[in-house]
Formats: structure tokens, C-alpha cells, sequence
């Protein structure tokens, strides 16, 4: 009786599996990956529930999958970040090239995401400087220790090390509505060939040096 009990919880453990399995393909199906990252995903989200060959499960109390672009890779070449969403709110990355083709929804959402961001920064008024924290803070929200997008209360700068008539230095801070600040203590505006701003434009934008703002 107790064997025949273990086997029908495993055969429904296996069932639930195998519903999850559909869900996540169908989700990965509508991101649109090019065909061999399309196949290895999968292979490799059977393998982690524990129906490949193996019947070992790696991962625990996932619900959905979440896939992210970001930076430069993403933009030239459609390469994304893709990552198991647990029910608790946590994630896990799934390690590997994952690409993406041109059309696919991720551009659209991270379209909608940098404008969203881009509108806590205009006070900055310079746009080469907004794009260049914008994508800072993007690279927070889609760390490992990341944070919704939706969550940013605030955002300010701190621009230092005047030298060469222009700031080399630029702390971040993300103030989040729960108190939290996230912080980026260099993003080397003007090292980085990105940006560069003299103590004329920082007057400009309404800053001081080595004041928050």
C-alpha cells in the first residue's frame, strides 16, 4: 500500500512537471529566440524539471520565465538574459547565449522600460548624460540583486574629480519605495568616452560639484 501511495505521488509530481514543462515552452515560443537557442532552452528547461534524462530537478517552486535584454550585445546582436521567475518573487539565471530575433518582444518592453526610466531622469536635461545613466540603472534593475522598475522612487547624481575641464567621476543612487538605496559608486562618465560635462554645463543641469542633485 505505502509503495503504491509513493508511486501515484511520484507519477503526479511527473504530471505537474510535465504541465509546467508546456507552460514554459509556450512562454519561450512567444519570446520568438532564434531556432538553436530556441532548441537548447528547451532542452535545457526539461533536463532542470527533471525530465530529460535524468529525473534529478533542479530547480524548485518556479512559475514563469522572464527574458531581459541589455547593453550593447542586445542591441547589435539580440543576445538577452534569461532567467526561471519563482513564485516568491525571486529568479534564477539560466547561463548560456541566448539570442533573440530582431522583432521579438523584449525590444518592445525594453523600449517601454527606458522611457521609463528616462522620464525620472530629464531634470538632467542633457541627453547624452541621460542615456548614459539610463543605461546604469538598467544594468542595476537586471543585476542578480535587482529591483522592478516600477519600484525607483528618485534618482541622483553626485559628479566629482574636476580635472582637465571636466568631471571624471559620477556616483549613483537609486532610491527605491522601500527605503533601499541602490548605489553605483563610479560610472565614469567622462573615462568612459561617454559624457563629458564642465563645471559651466553641471551649473546648467542645476548642480554643484560633489553635491547630490
Amino acid at each position: 500500500m505505502a509503495a503504491k501511495q509513493e508511486r501515484d505521488k511520484l507519477l503526479d509530481e511527473i504530471k505537474e512537471k510535465e504541465v509546467l514543462l508546456k507552460t514554459l515552452y509556450e512562454k519561450l515560443d512567444s519570446e520568438m529566440f532564434e531556432e538553436n537557442t530556441l532548441k537548447k532552452l528547451k532542452n535545457e528547461i526539461k533536463e532542470d524539471l527533471g525530465l530529460g534524462v535524468t529525473s534529478y530537478s533542479k530547480i524548485d517552486d518556479v512559475n514563469d520565465i522572464d527574458v531581459v535584454g541589455n547593453g550593447l550585445y542586445f542591441d547589435r546582436k539580440g543576445k538577452v538574459d534569461v532567467y526561471y521567475l519563482n513564485s516568491d518573487g525571486s529568479n534564477r539565471k539560466i547561463y548560456g547565449d541566448w539570442y533573440v530575433l530582431k522583432d521579438a518582444p523584449v525590444y518592445k518592453r525594453n523600449n517601454e522600460i527606458k522611457e521609463s526610466v528616462k522620464s525620472l531622469l530629464t531634470k538632467y536635461k542633457y541627453e547624452k548624460l541621460i542615456s548614459h545613466l539610463t543605461d546604469e540603472v538598467l544594468e542595476k534593475a537586471n543585476s542578480s540583486k535587482g529591483f522592478p522598475i516600477n519600484s525607483i522612487d528618485e534618482i541622483k547624481i553626485i559628479l566629482s574629480k574636476f580635472q582637465y575641464g571636466k568631471f571624471w567621476s559620477c556616483k549613483l543612487n537609486i532610491y527605491l519605495n522601500d527605503g533601499s538605496v541602490v548605489t553605483t559608486y563610479d560610472t565614469y562618465i567622462y573615462s568612459s568616452g561617454k559624457v563629458e560635462i564642465s563645471k559651466s554645463e553641471l551649473k546648467k543641469i542645476g548642480g554643484k560639484a560633489n553635491t547630490e542633485f
